[in-house]
């Protein structure tokens, strides 16, 4: 990890901080940018996705939109008519 560190100009701490899976909730995209230029590699060799119940639901909304679009003979979503005076520009 030590010449990753000093290879990429990523503090160590850093690095610890990515290795750990409990404790790692982001990664910066600079530090992403050069982790890749050090290792020559691309992001996707870093991640993989593993959905949880929010990207779930999150699917299963987007899928009913789709399907609720679809369904709308045309294909086209509906619009709300706006009230007259509901929206005004400062």
């Amino acid at each position: 990890m030590y010449w990753l560190a000093k290879t990429a100009g990523v503090p160590h701490n850093t690095l610890r901080n990515i290795a750990s899976k409990d404790s790692q909730k982001r990664i910066d995209l600079t530090v992403l940018s050069k982790l890749c230029a050090a290792l020559e590699c691309l992001p996707g060799e870093f991640f993989e996705f593993a959905p949880d119940d929010e990207d779930r639901a999150i699917t299963a909304l987007a899928r009913s939109k789709k399907a609720k679009a679809g369904s709308d003979g045309a294909g086209k979503v509906a619009k709300k008519k706006r009230k007259s005076g509901a929206v005004r520009a400062r």
